[in-house]
């Protein structure tokens, strides 16, 4: 399983990059066999084993050392609301904005934390299939550690 290391500097912050507008699965660093897709129900994102979505990482939709994540060939983008992710189609709004920015920490053994821009405290967690943001630990914890991968 390839994976993309990242190294770029945006407003002298260090903060993962990949090769922008590329093709990425994004999977949980404990389940690498899992990766995000889109609930059958509603918008929810949520981890399978199977139909992965592939994004394209993009330069954050607001804020200049963050990245968003745009679901390939789609005008939706992973986002969170009310503190659940989704997968919500574009909007001008400044919270869609908001809460479709993050930033890369390296903050895992060979993975990252993806912290919440508007609410720097929260990072992306998967409980089960279920994907939120909620209070970053203070040490790296397998439930919020993150790898991005080419392919299968």
């Amino acid at each position: 399983m390839q994976t993309y290391l990242i190294s770029a500097v945006l407003a002298f912050v260090a903060i993962p990059a990949f090769s922008m507008k590329s093709s990425t699965m994004i999977r949980p660093l404990s389940s690498p066999y899992y990766g995000i897709s889109s609930s059958k129900t509603n918008d929810h994102a949520v981890l399978n084993s199977y139909d992965f979505l592939k994004f394209e990482v993009v330069p954050g939709l607001e804020g200049v050392t963050t990245v968003s994540f745009k679901v390939l060939g789609t005008n939706k983008y992973l986002r969170h609301a009310n503190f659940i992710m989704r997968l919500s189609k574009w909007d001008s709004s400044e919270m869609f904005q908001e809460d479709a920015s993050f930033r890369l920490l390296e903050n895992c053994p060979n993975g990252y934390m993806i912290q919440s821009l508007n609410y720097p405290n929260l990072a992306v967690k998967f409980d089960g299939k279920a994907l939120t943001i909620a209070d970053m630990p203070g040490h790296p914890s397998n439930d919020f550690c993150w790898i991005f991968t080419s392919h299968w």
